[in-house]
Parts: structure tokens; sequence; C-alpha cells
């Protein structure tokens, strides 16, 4: 439930809070662009790393411009917050439509999900939390869950049905120092065309994202 809401009214009113063991839900609208009948084909995601980004491109065509892609990129910008380091990050979750390859045209995507967190090791010792703030639109939901062993949070849009690209800030807040040198990243994504190419299709890609030290 929202908590430590900022001083302005606009942010405290799109301002979350998730703490370990708290669930945030938020209500879904609209429909799904999941094609009746179909199963999602299975497409690869190449997976790029570099300082402070971590990315996926879907499928990996290096002469042509995919369905989509996703990243969580750290800002270089930190605040400070109970003496320990706030380290903001964005997520994109890309779906090109009318902008990609002609074989990849039209594409929209029917629902996202995020999971970011520490490893188990310093969740289990130190804690953690996340302050997520989301876009006008669409509606997320917000919730712990636990998978391999780690604790992670969990940002997901099940019902989303377009194209384009949302981003959104996720500060995360050490729960002791020093802070952890990684965070665990994954995405998944399922998208749809219609028409007489009418198919749907998935990808997913997971990585680390290195965090540098509260001094750097």
């Amino acid at each position: 439930m929202p908590s430590n809401a900022p001083s302005s009214g606009s942010e405290s009113r799109r301002a979350f809070l998730a703490t370990v063991g708290t669930v945030t839900g938020a209500a879904l609208a609209g429909c799904a662009g999941r094609l009746p009948g179909t199963d999602p084909e299975q497409v690869d995601a190449r997976r790029t790393t570099e300082t402070g980004e971590i990315s996926w491109e879907y499928p990996p065509n290096d002469d042509a411009e995919g369905i989509g892609y996703a990243s969580v990129e750290l800002a270089r910008n930190r605040a400070v917050e109970r003496s320990h380091s706030v380290y903001r990050l964005r997520l994109n979750s890309t779906v090109r439509g009318s902008h990609g390859s002609e074989q990849y045209e039209e594409y929209r995507a029917d629902w996202f999900r995020f999971r970011v967190g520490p490893p188990a090791a310093y969740a289990a010792r130190h804690g953690f939390e996340m302050r997520v703030q989301p876009p006008p639109w669409p509606e997320l939901s917000l919730r712990y869950d636990r998978r391999g062993g780690r604790r992670e949070l969990v940002v997901e849009s099940e019902q989303f049905g377009s194209d384009g690209t949302i981003t959104f800030d996720l500060l995360f807040a050490p729960g002791g120092s020093p802070a952890p040198q990684r965070l665990h990243c994954s995405f998944e994504v399922q998208a749809s065309r219609g028409g007489a190419l009418a198919k749907t299709v998935s990808a997913d890609g997971q990585g680390t994202l290195a965090l540098p030290a509260a001094s750097e």
C-alpha cells in the first residue's frame, strides 16, 4: 500500500512504495490482443549488456528492425535516502508496430512483464524496497514474487493491446550497506498482429545489471 508519499500532490497520487512481503495491485482494463485458438510462437531474444544497461532485441536481426525490444537502464543521477544510496532504473518495453521491418510490421503488445531484484543472500540479510512511478497508462500491477530462491519485484501489464514505447522509473533502495553489486533482471512479452499475416509471438530474456558503489 502507498507509503512515504512525496510532498508533491501529483507525485503522491502516482508513486507506489512496495516493501518486501507487501503486495500492491492495480485493476487491469482493456482487451488482450492474443488471437483466439492460437498458441504463441516463441522467438529468440538477443541480450546486449553495456555499462549501466541491459537490453533484449527480439527476434535478433542485424539487418532489420525486429518486433521490439526491452531494456533496464541505470540512471546516472541518484538520491540519498535513509543514509543508503537509492538507484534509479528506467524500464522500457517497445513493440515497433508499423515502424518495424516489413516482415515484422503491425505487431501490438498483448502484455509485458519485468522482474527485478537483488541476489537472494543480500535480500535475506538486508531486505530492500522498490518504488515505481507508473505512466498514466496502461495500469500496472506490482507484486513481489519468489523465483529461483530470490524475491523479486514484478511489474506487469496483463492487458496492453498497443504498439509503441512505454517507459517508467523504478527506484531501488538497498536495505543495508554496502549495496549489492548487481541486480537480477528479466522480461517477458507477448505480441500479436491480425489480418492475413495474423500471428502471436512471445519472447523473454534475463541477465544481471551491475550497480556502481555508492561513492562512484
